[in-house]
């Protein structure tokens, strides 16, 4: 993910839209807050919140809880069976 995809889903959300990221893989993670919070197009609402102590920046946070009705993926589910807790993330759109 890079600021061009950022700018590209901005482009097709409303203002206050919101976009919902996820994934068990940390260096993605932290890339997809990294470009969220970067981004003129987007809020991180949780930023400062749910700290990883494995984050090169293990202070930062901007994890957002995960959100009631988002289904247990297979994909998830491998992670967590792998050891990699799943890091979500949120972006909305100003």
């Amino acid at each position: 993910m890079n600021e061009l995809f950022a700018a590209t889903i901005a482009g097709v959300l409303e203002p206050g839209g919101t976009w919902r990221l996820a994934t068990d893989w940390e260096n993605y993670a932290w890339q997809m807050r990294d470009v969220i919070e970067a981004s003129e197009f987007f809020t991180n609402p949780h930023a400062g919140e749910r700290p990883d102590p494995a984050d090169r920046e293990p202070e930062r946070g901007g994890f957002a809880p995960r959100y009631e009705g988002r289904l247990l993926t297979h994909f998830e589910e491998r992670g967590e069976l792998a050891g990699r807790p799943p890091h979500d993330i949120v972006g909305v759109r100003v």
